[in-house]
């Protein structure tokens, strides 16, 4: 785990984020646990044709599941994956997927479903507007950060798409979806019900996070990976503190190197 610190003008705030609060599945693909969540939330991860190389998952029309050992409901939420796409013309995969045994309930990061390009899916398009995101900056063979974030408000959600952090879709829905104890985490494969749904991914995953809070814009830029252009070390764990003092502005953004 490294940082980048940026020192910035500004008047006086005080803002402070902990990227380790609220995380409650943590797959980071080591060598010493490459199928473990580091939170204890999850079970390992059970490979379908999947594998780990050099500190990522690995899929090619393949995937890999892990059921929850937690009975926590999840309502708010957010799915981040750090994901390299090796083929943009395969597509119905899923970077990251939270979802439902035994039921069609699911919330997933979805490449090329209907058209070229990200979108927040889900089971029935209940939370999803259908139509992706498409950007010429997903490419292939470039690692992109990849989350969706859900907001509860009584009876409706509202689902943000950020891609590096940047938000490109919002839109609110009247279908809430909740996650107990028979919830598991899916990696290639969209959904599991009736069985393997939209399991042709390929490319790979570096790092993934589940949360059990929406993430804002602004912790989401935190959890960013710059470039080797910016290869400035920072302890972890990984927290970001935004000190505003007169016309001093401190950032700390975390990011991981292999």
């Amino acid at each position: 785990m490294l940082k980048k610190t940026l020192l910035l003008s500004c008047s006086t705030l005080m803002l402070s984020f902990t990227a380790n609060a609220g995380l409650i599945g943590h797959w980071e693909f080591n060598a010493d646990a490459p199928l473990a969540d580091s939170t204890g939330n999850f079970d390992d991860l059970t490979l379908t044709g999947a594998s780990v190389v050099d500190g990522s998952l690995i899929m090619n029309g393949t995937w890999a599941q892990a059921d929850r050992n937690s009975s926590d409901t999840i309502t708010n939420k957010t799915l981040i994956s750090w994901v390299t796409l090796t083929d943009l013309n395969r597509g119905g995969g899923s970077a990251l997927t939270l979802d439902t045994q035994g039921v069609d309930i699911f919330d997933a990061i979805v490449w090329n479903e209907r058209n070229t390009g990200w979108m927040n899916g889900s089971n029935s398009f209940t939370r999803s507007t259908g139509d992706e995101i498409d950007l010429s900056t997903t490419v292939e063979n470039v690692e992109q950060m990849l989350a969706i974030t859900h907001s509860v408000t009584g009876s409706t959600v509202t689902v943000n798409l950020y891609i590096d952090g940047v938000l490109q879709d919002s839109d609110t829905y009247s279908a809430v979806a909740s996650y107990g104890s028979n919830a598991e985490i899916l990696f290639g494969t969209r959904h599991t019900n009736p069985g393997p749904v939209g399991n042709n991914f390929a490319g790979r995953v570096s790092e993934a996070r589940l949360y059990d809070t929406a993430l804002t814009e602004q912790e989401l830029m935190a959890l960013m990976v710059p470039n080797d252009n910016n290869p400035d070390p920072i302890p972890t764990p990984p927290v970001i503190a935004l000190f505003m003092t007169g016309l001093t502005l401190l950032v700390g953004h975390r990011y991981k190197r292999k």
